[in-house]
């Protein structure tokens, strides 16, 4: 597995496809049009999903905090600090500390955020 390259997300409502793109070793333009995007609206993550899909990658989302619908915590489930350490991936959340919705790629191996906003970072 090779180091993921930063690059810069094309409009404010790219970030998830750019991680995606980086992720994959791919040009965020091409992934978004590819999807037949105009990139003036936002993405799903189901439809980023699927995309790679095709093209033999697999996403598996995971929660942060698993919990059962009585609020118990999910037994047997990984933690979030292993997948983290064993894959690169996408993570998608919340900045800090407006809260806006956003997406990244992580590196495994450098165990570092590549921030679509064309930054590197640890978590």
């Amino acid at each position: 597995m090779r180091c993921l390259i930063p690059q810069r997300q094309p409009s404010q409502w790219s970030c998830l496809p750019t991680s995606f793109a980086i992720a994959m070793g791919f040009d965020a333009k091409a992934v978004i049009a590819a999807l037949k995007h105009d990139d003036s609206q936002g993405f799903h993550p189901q439809e980023l999903q699927w995309f790679a899909l095709q093209l033999g990658f697999t996403f598996i989302a995971f929660d942060a905090e698993p919990m059962f619908s009585d609020g118990s915590p999910g037994q047997g489930c990984p933690s979030m600090e292993r997948l983290l350490k064993l894959y690169s991936g996408v993570l998608i959340g919340w900045t800090k500390p407006n809260r806006k919705d956003h997406a990244v790629a992580w590196c495994h191996i450098m165990q570092k955020v590549v921030d679509p906003n064309f930054d590197v970072y640890p978590i």
